[in-house]
């Protein structure tokens, strides 16, 4: 049987480093892997394509510059909000979903400064504007069930949206049920860790978030 790679409806199993362009390491990715489904627009359009036709054993490094990757910085994102609306104990690094008094716009910001009567939050993820480079290697490739497929497709899921939103979650390297479907959902995403602690990540069993 010919061995199973990466394409459209496939799910891999990606370990997946991160460094700036002077070689520092941003981020090391978890032995187990993240599991991603292909061929559904749920990572970076240049990462998924340079990924094409690899399978278990591959590895590919691709420099992606911010605009395809978590875009460019939006001064716009840079919010000032009353003390009073965040309490007493506000510090650098702290996340809040949410201008907080204004409609939630689904963002993630991080203080990044405070003085006595105001907060100031970032809504952008702390590598908008960096050019990166990726480090993959591919540790398993499997076809994606049918159900699969409508599971990990949701939009909520998707680990380009979840980058870009700056929101967490973790999937672990995990058998399949009995039903076929994978136990364990979203990727182990690059978190963020506020303008003050850019180079840091975290995972949703926290790190920094």
């Amino acid at each position: 049987m010919a061995e199973t790679v990466i394409g459209k409806d496939t799910v891999a199993w990606l370990k997946i480093d991160v460094f700036d362009l002077t070689g520092n390491q941003l981020q090391e990715g978890p032995e187990e892997g993240w599991q991603v489904l292909f061929g559904h627009n749920d990572i970076f359009p240049k990462l998924e394509q340079a990924l094409m036709s690899k399978k278990a054993g591959d590895s590919v490094t691709l420099t992606l510059e911010p605009e395809d990757a978590f875009g460019e910085s939006e001064p716009e994102l840079i919010r000032s909000v009353p003390l009073n609306l965040l309490g007493d104990n506000v510090e650098p690094g702290m996340k809040v979903e949410g201008v907080p008094g204004e409609p939630s716009d689904g963002r993630i910001y991080t203080v990044i400064g405070s003085d006595e009567n105001h907060v100031f939050l970032d809504g952008n993820h702390p590598f908008a504007g960096w050019a990166l480079k990726f480090v993959v290697k591919v540790l398993k490739v499997e076809k994606a069930t049918p159900e699969e497929v409508e599971e990990m497709e949701a939009p909520e899921l998707s680990l380009k949206r979840l980058l870009k939103l700056n929101i967490d979650s973790h999937r672990n390297h995990g058998p399949r049920n009995k039903n076929g479907s994978i136990t364990c959902r979203a990727v182990c995403l690059i978190g963020y860790a506020g303008r003050m602690l850019f180079g840091f990540f975290c995972f949703l069993l926290q790190v920094s978030q």
